[in-house]
């Protein structure tokens, strides 16, 4: 495995960030790849492979952006219906836990 240093010069580089020091031009910044993309480019530059897991952790310790999915606000028309259906399905398992002790 190459150095930590290494990675983390591979990860400013694909930081987006000009002012950490030159990016890379074959890639996008992590921000806009996704994981696999991610671990494919890791492999590419520095013959590494590595999970999306370290590459998250470690570039939000340096403060790099990341790829981050924005939760989805939901209706109330939407919280109801995703309430009932839960509960109807909790019903559901009740009563077959009814039958089995039956």
């Amino acid at each position: 495995m190459k150095d930590e240093t290494t990675l983390v010069q591979w990860l400013w580089a694909h930081s987006g960030l000009p002012e950490r020091g030159p990016l890379c031009e074959a890639h996008p910044p992590i921000s806009e790849m996704t994981g696999d993309q991610q671990v494919q480019a890791l492999f590419e530059d520095a013959g590494v492979r590595l999970t999306r897991q370290w590459i998250n952790q470690t570039a939000g310790r340096l403060g790099i952006p990341r790829r981050r999915q924005a939760k989805r606000v939901l209706s109330e028309e939407e919280k109801a219906r995703r309430r009932q259906k839960g509960s109807a399905r909790w019903r559901r398992w009740a009563e077959r836990q009814k039958l089995a002790v039956a």
